[in-house]
């Protein structure tokens, strides 16, 4: 079964920002210091410029069409504990290194439970659904977080060089939006009982605790 379909799937949590106290934080896109796989070998995603190749999931190299880079400060996050980042030690997914993720950044995980609830064992679900799992824990923000997003023309998932996987979205086109939405090419996104399902899966794979219901419920 494919991994993705041509119709916008029902989204069941916000990957684009949070509000907090009336200031809206972008709580998605990669850290600068990631390196993903490019034509070219690895490469920092700060270094990415529009029209570099990076190797994707499912289609093999594809150009970038839009590079965006935002500063998040330390005062920006910590006025919320559910705004700061995500620290995932390494082997905790699979990555070969600690990573530092945004909250609502998907990851890619191989998982039998994602196989069957979704059709699909490669399933994109957000880091923060990962909290209180093997290790993985939000951290106070010692330093601005410089964030980078790169835009494809349809979705992709990228590979980094700790062994993760992270989902990219697709440039906007409002005409095809708006009126050929059949066009676009979504990854099927699990609602939230599915990311619950997933998440403790992964820790009960690793012989972890299952993760606190009220932690996973940030998701929402």
């Amino acid at each position: 079964m494919n991994r993705y379909t041509a119709k916008p799937a029902a989204r069941m949590f916000d990957t684009s920002a949070a509000f907090d106290g009336g200031l809206r934080l972008s709580l998605t896109g990669l850290v600068s210091g990631t390196k993903v796989a490019t034509k070219l070998g690895w490469r920092l995603v700060e270094a990415i410029t529009v029209g570099d190749e990076v190797l994707t999931f499912d289609e093999g190299l594809k150009p970038v069409v839009r590079v965006q880079s935002e500063v998040v400060t330390v005062a920006q996050m910590a006025v919320n504990p559910e705004n700061w980042p995500v620290y995932v030690p390494a082997g905790a997914i699979g990555n070969q290194t600690e990573l530092w993720l945004l909250p609502e950044q998907l990851v890619v995980i191989e998982n039998d439970a994602a196989e069957a609830v979704t059709g699909d064992a490669f399933a994109p679900i957000p880091a923060q659904a990962l909290v209180g799992l093997l290790g993985i824990e939000r951290r106070r923000p010692e330093m601005d977080i410089q964030q980078i997003t790169l835009f494809f023309e349809e979705e992709q998932i990228v590979f980094s060089n700790s062994g993760a996987m992270f989902h990219c979205p697709a440039e906007a086109d409002i005409v095809i939006d708006l009126f050929r939405i059949q066009e676009r090419r979504y990854y099927l996104r699990p609602a939230l009982p599915a990311v619950r399902h997933i998440a403790n899966s992964i820790a009960k794979e690793f012989g972890a605790a299952l993760a606190p219901a009220h932690r996973i419920a940030a998701v929402a």
